[in-house]
């Protein structure tokens, strides 16, 4: 239920401006408001999780970034974007290698706040190599530019619990390393998509997979994450030997300089894990929280592979939520 307090109508007005900023056509007035566009952005989003409902606020915000300006303008502008930006004019004007003697750019609170928004919107991925959401720059390059980040050894470490967190042992979120992700993520996922849905063959690799009735059980009825059931899982990683000589050049830049691009492909592999529970530890003893640890095992089965197959076979591992600030993170170990 929405709280009954809310001020309705304070927020609509809210909601008018920043719809009359984003349709105003002038650019500086959009990156200067910012905040002010964030805010009902989130708020929206939060509206539609409350009455557990995503359909029209969502709507609202598609027509809102329909256009390509305003999706540039707003959430394009994070580090990640600068750097690719740069990038992209160094290899065109032939002046330095693709990444070299170029500093990564310092993230700032707007940097922040354009990747967080990036992120909840969602990071659009285009196979075109211009994509028309970031003017210049095409997908592939600012991909080869997030992959750079997401490998780079040097970004993650016991300072950030080897997460997607803020470099202080604060555990806040850095949304650009988040944005990075998702950027090759969806990459990845695009990619195997392709490969499993082949439109260079007549009838494809497309596949249908039963999913099993549900099993009920007392143990089910103690589980909060609904684990029993069907599950799809991607695994995605680089060779260990590429991975190892991108972090392992012969000369090391400095610590204020990224890794170049890299352009190197993933192998995903879309796997099916049938899965049940076993055990679950009661929510006192571990000390994380209200919600108890689940333990699952099961079968899994490869469906489809863009390079070294993953065995079918057994799995096992567990669930639980890990609360850091105001977020609750589902972690799953198997």
């Amino acid at each position: 239920m929405l709280d009954s307090g809310f001020d309705w109508r304070l927020w609509a007005q809210k909601l008018f401006r920043t719809r009359d900023v984003l349709w105003s056509g002038d650019d500086n007035l959009k990156w200067n408001n910012l905040e002010s566009i964030a805010e009902s952005i989130c708020h929206l989003l939060q509206v539609d999780a409350k009455i557990d409902s995503s359909t029209s606020n969502v709507l609202l915000l598609n027509i809102w970034f329909s256009d390509r300006v305003d999706y540039d303008i707003i959430l394009c502008q994070s580090a990640l974007h600068q750097w690719a930006r740069t990038t992209a004019l160094s290899k065109a004007r032939g002046t330095v290698e693709m990444g070299e003697q170029t500093l990564y750019p310092a993230s700032s609170s707007k940097s922040q706040l354009s990747a967080k928004l990036h992120c909840l919107v969602g990071c659009l991925y285009h196979t075109d190599d211009e994509s028309p959401w970031t003017r210049s720059v095409s997908d592939r390059q600012i991909t080869a530019c997030a992959a750079s980040r997401v490998y780079d050894w040097r970004q993650w470490g016991p300072f950030n619990r080897c997460g997607p967190f803020v470099d202080n042992h604060t555990l806040g979120v850095d949304w650009e390393k988040m944005e990075a992700i998702q950027y090759v993520l969806g990459a990845g996922c695009q990619r195997l998509v392709e490969t499993i849905w082949s439109p260079d063959e007549d009838s494809g690799r497309s596949f249908v997979t039963p999913v099993p009735r549900k099993v009920t059980s007392p143990l089910d009825a103690q589980d909060p994450y609904n684990v029993t059931g069907t599950w799809i899982r991607i695994i995605c990683c680089h060779d260990y030997r590429h991975l190892l000589a991108f972090n392992t050049p012969p000369v090391e830049p400095l610590e204020s300089q990224p890794r170049p691009p890299w352009y190197g492909q993933e192998d995903f592999t879309l796997m099916s894990m049938a899965l049940r529970v076993t055990h679950v530890e009661p929510m006192y003893a571990r000390g994380f929280g209200a919600l108890p640890v689940v333990h699952f095992e099961g079968t899994r089965t490869c469906l489809a592979n863009t390079g070294a197959s993953h065995p079918n076979g057994k799995s096992r591992g567990e669930a639980e939520i890990i609360r850091i600030h105001h977020a609750e993170l589902k972690k799953i170990r198997s």
